[in-house]
């Protein structure tokens, strides 16, 4: 099932309805778009120690390096929860149980059911990854950044990502419009 696009502003506002643990999950995913498996892999001191704000890591997926620049308000936000900071941000290990327990606890919070069809922790990541591209103006640099930042092979796996292509195909139909008056 392909992962549902949830909104930076949604994400943030179920994080403030949610205990401190999956805050923290939520604030983390949505600011630095790991996966999963990488996720699983930091701890909040990770975050809120290291000067430069830069974090180093080998990508459990691709086992590459790689470093990421923390956002200001992620490390503000993780400042304000009362997290243990040798603890793992996500402490499930397990994908499919974690994808379970992140669905109960935003049907708990009075997200309805209908609307966490597709939500994984994938979701996260795919609204990292649209925000950046749509506060970068959508243009070609920021989608070849995005997918270097991603560590996506190919700008068309960066484009079919973030459900660009479905976007390219629905403003051609304008482009029938044979008319400029009726624009």
């Amino acid at each position: 099932m392909k992962s549902r696009y949830i909104s930076f502003e949604e994400w943030e506002r179920a994080a403030e309805l949610l205990d401190d643990k999956w805050a923290a999950i939520i604030y983390t995913g949505i600011y630095t778009g790991l996966r999963y498996s990488d996720l699983c892999q930091l701890t909040p001191r990770m975050i809120l120690e290291p000067a430069d704000r830069v974090i180093e890591l080998v990508e459990k997926k691709t086992t590459r390096p790689r470093a990421i620049k923390l956002h200001k308000k992620l490390i503000m936000k993780l400042r304000k929860l009362n997290l243990p900071l040798d603890s793992p941000i996500v402490p499930y290990k397990n994908a499919v149980t974690f994808n379970i327990m992140f669905k109960r606890r935003l049907f708990d919070i009075g997200i309805r059911k209908n609307m966490l069809t597709g939500v994984s922790s994938h979701s996260l990541r795919k609204s990292f990854a649209r925000r950046y591209f749509d506060m970068n103006g959508q243009t070609d640099a920021a989608l070849f950044k995005l997918k270097e930042m991603l560590g996506h092979s190919t700008v068309l796996h960066t484009k079919i990502y973030i459900d660009l292509l479905s976007e390219d195909i629905l403003d051609e139909y304008d482009s029938l419009n044979d008319d400029p008056d009726d624009e």
